[in-house]
């Protein structure tokens, strides 16, 4: 599938514009959902866009080059391939999953990161066998993989269109959790706002939909209250606005 693509260069060009354009969707549903306005408020700036399409071409070439990686050093049809490959998937699924543990602020992180520290002692115990055991565990894996390859009656041709489709889906699932997690994360660390006060009431500035501004109140303890309020920008053009920094 990605070599049928790269040498579709408008295909391509669509399909990334389009992805990326998803991509600051992302960015901007974590960011919204973590102020609590509406969805519908969301608006897409072009600093947006291009910062999440840098974001996206970054991590996928880093993805690339670990799988290219990992596939010339194993082979992936070798009882010792096979398993670090497996191995590593799903150390990969749990570090992506702390990692977006961590960008959301939940507190379940330690609980999440500690599980998967048990899991990589325990990848560490078994991919070490004792001697006298490791012969007798690397004739039974290779029984079980020549019995799979002899049982397999999907060409090989299907068979890898059908994983470049299920990889990619995988891959642009957790991309979104990803980028949303980001956009969370941006929001819960912000502590610089624009604000401009009104009938004696502070409000911080914390996103703008076409001519108006979306706010939250500033109350005395200097932090966001939980309330939404939206000004037309020609309403605040007479107010004074000035920077200022929020509690956490």
């Amino acid at each position: 599938m990605f070599k049928f693509l790269s040498k579709k260069d408008t295909l391509l060009l669509a399909l990334i514009t389009g992805i990326s354009y998803c991509a600051a969707y992302f960015y901007e549903y974590g960011y919204a959902k973590y102020f609590n306005y509406p969805e519908e408020l969301i608006s897409i700036s072009v600093m947006t866009f291009i910062k999440t399409g840098l974001t996206l071409f970054m991590f996928l070439f880093v993805l690339t080059a670990i799988i290219n990686l990992i596939s010339k050093r194993f082979d992936p049809k070798s009882p010792i391939g096979s398993i670090i490959i497996n191995l590593l998937s799903f150390f990969s699924l749990g570090l992506i999953i702390c990692f977006i543990l961590y960008l959301v602020g939940d507190p379940s992180l330690k609980y999440y990161a500690s599980i998967l520290i048990f899991f990589i002692i325990l990848i560490l115990f078994f991919s070490f066998p004792f001697k006298n055991r490791k012969n007798g565990i690397l004739k039974e894996m290779n029984k079980r993989i020549e019995k799979s390859i002899k049982n397999n009656e999907v060409s090989e041709t299907k068979k890898g269109v059908l994983t470049d489709f299920i990889s990619s889906c995988i891959i642009l699932i957790v991309l979104a959790f990803i980028i949303t997690a980001m956009g969370t994360y941006k929001a819960r660390t912000q502590i610089s706002f624009y604000s401009f006060e009104k009938n004696n009431v502070k409000y911080a500035v914390v996103n703008k939909y076409d001519d108006f501004f979306i706010t939250k109140i500033i109350n005395k303890e200097n932090k966001l209250e939980d309330s939404v309020f939206i000004f037309n920008i020609n309403d605040t053009s007479e107010l004074e606005v000035k920077k200022i920094k929020i509690k956490e």
